[in-house]
């Protein structure tokens, strides 16, 4: 009997909590003039085919893209 009322006591200074739901990231759409095959992809998504490409070619993303400005195509 004791501990049932231990437990009732603590249970019961426990103040509710508001529930607090986390939101889901928003899902983001690559597009752009210079996207011409990975459309429709969300922005996680792209990501990870372009590191699948950089892993399986075994190259940088310098290789294809020029530095700090991905969206030119200054590069050959």
């Amino acid at each position: 009997m004791r501990f049932a009322a231990v437990l009732t006591i603590a249970l019961a200074t426990v103040a509710p909590m508001p529930a607090v739901l986390a939101q889901p990231p928003v899902a983001t759409v690559v597009e752009g003039p210079n996207v011409k095959v990975l459309t429709g992809l969300l922005a996680q998504q792209f990501q990870e085919e372009m590191n699948f490409m950089v892993q399986a070619l075994g190259v940088s993303c310098n290789t294809c893209h020029v530095r700090n400005n991905f969206a030119s195509e200054d590069n050959e």
